[in-house]
């Protein structure tokens, strides 16, 4: 796909699932008409996205929904069945467009991340929305 007679563009579809903490009856559709909260997760998914050849930007990120995978009614439980500091689990879905078939390439050798460390509980998966073999 092209920019007009632009250069190639190469868009990939990421999903991140993560915890949060979130009041009873926060859906996704509330989350993402916040501007400040897309903006974080903008920057989210670009943090994690660190590649060999360069990092990815925040604003090639373009956030699509987010999706509480728990009940959305009920309040968030911490680890110990407890409801201080309780988290829930939430998705995320957005696009990144990229312009360079190099940083294209390395992002589609990325199938899966999980983001270890502080946070495990974290991963990251990447799709391409385009063939990408005739890249290879």
């Amino acid at each position: 796909q092209t920019l007009g007679n632009g250069p190639q563009i190469f868009q990939f579809k990421v999903t991140l699932d993560d915890t949060l903490h979130l009041p009873a009856g926060t859906v996704g559709s509330d989350l993402m008409a916040d501007d400040a909260f897309k903006e974080f997760v903008r920057k989210l998914i670009s943090g994690a996205m660190v590649l060999p050849t360069g990092h990815i930007q925040p604003g090639v990120v373009i956030p699509k929904s987010a999706t509480v995978m728990e009940d959305v009614n009920a309040e968030a439980m911490n680890s110990h069945g407890g409801l201080p500091y309780g988290k829930k689990k939430v998705r995320f879905e957005a696009t990144i467009v990229v312009d360079s078939r190099v940083t294209a390439m390395e992002i589609d050798r990325m199938p899966a991340l999980s983001l270890a460390g502080f946070a495990p509980w974290r991963k990251l998966q990447v799709e391409s929305l385009q063939e990408m073999s005739f890249w290879r």
